[in-house]
């Protein structure tokens, strides 16, 4: 089966095989997206909530996704409402992910992330 001709990338104009941006504009994108979020301080995150991960994962330490066999290093809050929520510390709110699928799980819940209507930045 014949391949696909290259294409242009959509922000520099280079050639490229597959979709989305060349190598070179999207890992400059990515950095500059991290730059802007803030470190997990800033975001929200405590030293309590930090030591209580740690010991979290360390009690639950394989990815609760069925099937997986990989090491949790995510935290997923059930109700969705995060380590601000009434319930951030209740373990049966809880489940630990390996970071693929808790990034599935978060996409599938919260369509849109940050982006999504009605999201308001504190």
């Amino acid at each position: 089966m014949p391949s696909r001709p290259p294409r242009a990338c959509p922000r520099c104009g280079e050639l490229i095989r597959g979709i989305g941006a060349c190598p070179a504009c999207s890992a400059g994108r990515s950095q500059a997206s991290d730059r802007n979020r803030g470190s997990g301080a800033a975001r929200g995150s405590t030293r309590e909530w930090q030591a209580f991960r740690l010991r979290y994962l360390a009690e639950h330490p394989m990815c609760q996704e069925p099937g997986c066999n990989r090491l949790a290093t995510d935290i997923d809050h059930i109700d969705g409402t995060g380590r601000m929520g009434a319930r951030a510390y209740d373990p049966t709110n809880l489940r630990g992910y390996c970071h693929s699928h808790h990034s599935k799980r978060t996409a599938r819940d919260q369509a849109g992330g940050w982006h999504r209507p009605g999201w308001v930045k504190d």
